[in-house]
């Protein structure tokens, strides 16, 4: 019998707002710029479509063989950053997402836990007026998916009480290595089989969820 849930980690990109391919995008016109790796960094991205933006510029970088060029790191970091924010405060929402988020925010703590730069995040949920339904914010850097989990476990004392809403099996790995549920959404990327239980949208996943709270 599944258990009561006391309080809710979801990642952002793919589980909130259609982000995942503007952001790829966002990659393809800073990595074209080098065409002699063009091809490979992208290979990199897709295999690595979780990791941070830091890592991704980091391989880059050490194509290109700079990587201790701080100051091309940091431009890279602060061009993306500003074409991210502006482009995921626009963009669509997961349909349902607003939803969910008046909703549950009212029932139980909600938790943001992202790759995305704090600072960044912060500004992108503030621009679309949903910084105030979470408890707390976790961006990287500062803070890791797995810290996120953390915390909320330490709130609640009761992993058993606790689901992380995903759509990347990097998600799905902080989950079993943190020993909480994980729900999922389906945003297109591929999961190793066998695949989890994959949802349609955030209205999907409400629905799936409404049981599980307290009355």
């Amino acid at each position: 019998m599944s258990r009561l849930l006391r309080a809710i980690v979801l990642d952002f990109d793919g589980v909130l707002v259609e982000s995942e391919g503007l952001k790829t995008e966002i990659f393809r016109r800073l990595f074209a710029r080098y065409p002699e790796y063009y091809e490979a960094m992208m290979v990199y991205h897709q295999q690595s479509i979780a990791a941070s933006r830091f890592v991704k510029f980091a391989y880059l970088a050490k194509l290109l063989g700079r990587a201790n060029d701080q100051a091309f790191l940091n431009s890279l970091a602060t061009e993306f950053s500003s074409l991210a924010i502006t482009q995921t405060a626009a963009c669509p929402e997961v349909n349902g997402a607003s939803n969910f988020l008046r909703e549950f925010s009212r029932r139980l703590p909600l938790y943001l836990a992202s790759v995305t730069p704090e600072s960044d995040l912060i500004e992108i949920l503030q621009r679309r007026s949903w910084l105030n339904y979470f408890v707390k914010v976790f961006g990287y850097p500062p803070h890791s998916k797995t810290e996120a989990v953390r915390c909320a476990t330490e709130s609640i004392h009761d992993r058993s009480a606790l689901a992380l809403i995903g759509d990347s099996p990097n998600d799905l790995r902080v989950a079993v290595e943190c020993e909480i549920e994980f729900i999922g959404r389906d945003s297109g990327i591929a999961f190793p089989a066998p695949p989890p239980t994959l949802y349609r949208d955030m209205n999907e996943i409400a629905a799936v969820m409404q049981t599980r709270l307290m009355p």
